[in-house]
């Protein structure tokens, strides 16, 4: 499986909570021929390599449907299409500050999946998602609370973006996205936000990994580690292309707090009654001289 979500590729300069970060096509192209030319002289020019499915999503965007599928240009190509869809409660309670109306949250996407030739693969029921992979929706996606997500300081966060994925944008917000009720207050070193705004939850990519046997991931847009997370816990082999050594280092270290939480969480799939175990029975540490 190779994954390209723009949604965590970036950030919207401003107001990056409700704005969704813009497609970049050309870096969209470059990294998935990374990923495609990785067999090197073994697949061609013209083809994709068989058994690999590429994931990428418009970022709840249509307009960028057709972009997404420049890269697979010209090569002999099956795609199938799914519609995601947020649930509307979790959207109103993580944007509660924003004005409300007709049309504020944007609640679908689309999840375009490419492969050289149709996978062979059966319909599998969703575990706590309505239908099954037969149909064309995946949901409703329960998006967790702006408070639960990964937080960083900004300057920080910046490091973990770099100035080349810190987009600028301009212009108006979409009809579906409404002025906040409040001015945002400028950022500075003393200012702790989430890090990726727009990611998916685990929860969904747990969801996609279960119904769809994966023996790899090439992630191209590691983002806060939800997919890393979800292929953590099936035993899934795990690449993600950072975008700065601190992305990396930083995600390292959050990634190792999660899997911790889940090892020792008994309604985990990786629940380790033997750590939890040793971290009840272990000696307080000595008090300080």
């Amino acid at each position: 499986g190779v994954v390209y979500d723009p949604k965590v590729s970036g950030e919207a300069n401003h107001r990056p909570q409700l704005r969704v970060p813009p497609l970049r096509i050309e870096s969209c192209k470059r990294l998935i021929e990374l990923a495609r030319g990785r067999f090197g002289h073994e697949v061609g020019d013209d083809d994709l390599p068989e058994g690999d499915l590429y994931f990428v999503l418009d970022g709840g965007k249509s307009g960028n449907t057709a972009e997404l599928l420049k890269p697979f240009a010209n090569k002999a190509k099956t795609v199938r299409t799914f519609t995601l869809w947020r649930d509307e409660d979790s959207m109103t309670h993580r944007l509660s500050r924003v004005k409300g109306g007709i049309g504020t949250y944007r609640q679908t996407e689309t999840l375009l999946i490419v492969s050289a030739s149709p996978p062979a693969l059966k319909p599998t029921k969703f575990h706590n998602y309505k239908g099954s992979t037969a149909g064309t929706m995946i949901g409703p996606i329960i998006m967790p609370p702006m408070d639960s997500l990964w937080h960083r300081s900004w300057p920080v966060k910046k490091d973990i973006f770099t100035a080349a994925n810190l987009i600028a944008v301009g212009g108006r917000l979409g009809d579906e996205d409404e002025e906040p009720t409040e001015k945002a207050k400028p950022r500075d070193k003393n200012t702790v936000e989430p890090v990726f705004y727009h990611a998916l939850p685990t929860t969904f990519w747990d969801e996609i990994v279960g119904a769809i046997p994966l023996v790899g991931l090439i992630d191209l847009c590691p983002g806060d580690g939800s997919l890393a997370l979800a292929a953590y816990k099936r035993g899934i082999c795990y690449t993600g292309l950072c975008m700065s050594d601190t992305h990396k280092s930083q995600l390292s270290a959050h990634l190792e707090q999660l899997i911790f939480h889940s090892m020792s969480d008994q309604n985990s799939a990786i629940y380790e009654p033997r750590l939890v175990a040793s971290l009840q029975t272990a000696p307080a540490p000595a008090a300080a001289a």
